[in-house]
């Protein structure tokens, strides 16, 4: 009798174990999807884990553009053209390595259905609200100190450099936006992106370039505080 239950206790713990492995794995697939589609990590690794792999960096990149377009030439880019294309896209680069740099994101829940799996991350994003109306206030006080008055172009300039210096003081957000993806697992233990999520991608990138969930708040938010 003692020995059927220490074997058992050993067929429990191994079914366990494997339980746990497999909990395990999938929590590393999820956050592969954000280490590759957002910080450009471990290629290799996603690449053997999602079916999609090339159709999600084509759309990776494509959604980095959008935003890199909307919130640093939307932002910078003025009627006079004073700042050239190559200044642009230096500082795009500069400021999505920063955002790289100081956001952090954390898995908080996970649910499976059949082959369908939720996945909810916290995700501390760059905190663009404070960027902005840091730099907004100090380039306000640098012009009204300026002596002499400045040319459209001149301001354009001293805002570029008023951004890139506030950028590189710039954190995380202090609250995280929660971010919910749905994921598809196929028979070959494959993961792809579930079609219907595009907003929630869109979210994501909000989360990690804003620190927000969307633009809205995003502007209501900056409103605030630089009144």
């Amino acid at each position: 009798m003692k020995s059927r239950w220490i074997f058992g206790s050993i067929v429990f713990l191994f079914l366990l174990g494997g339980c746990v492995r497999s909990e395990k794995e999938k929590e590393q697939t999820a956050n592969l999807f954000i280490e590759y589609m957002f910080l450009g990590e471990k290629k290799q690794s996603f690449e053997k884990k999602f079916s999609q792999s090339k159709e999600l960096i084509a759309l990776s990149q494509q959604t980095r553009g959008i935003f890199q377009e909307g919130f640093i030439e939307g932002f910078l880019q003025t009627e006079n053209q004073s700042i050239s294309s190559l200044q642009l896209q230096e500082l795009a680069a500069t400021f999505f390595d920063r955002v790289k740099l100081v956001s952090t994101f954390s898995q908080v829940k996970m649910q499976q259905r059949k082959s369908v799996v939720q996945v909810w991350y916290e995700i501390y994003g760059l905190d663009m609200v404070g960027l902005m109306s840091q730099t907004l206030a100090t380039f306000s006080q640098e012009v009204k100190q300026t002596q002499t008055i400045l040319s459209e172009n001149e301001k354009s300039e001293q805002l570029l450099i008023v951004f890139k210096e506030s950028l590189q003081q710039t954190k995380r957000v202090e609250k995280p936006v929660t971010v919910k993806l749905l994921f598809v697992v196929d028979q070959k233990n494959k993961w792809k992106l579930k079609k219907d999520t595009g907003k929630q991608l869109e979210k994501l990138y909000y989360a990690f370039l804003l620190g927000k969930k969307n633009q809205v708040e995003y502007v209501k938010d900056l409103t605030q505080k630089i009144r």
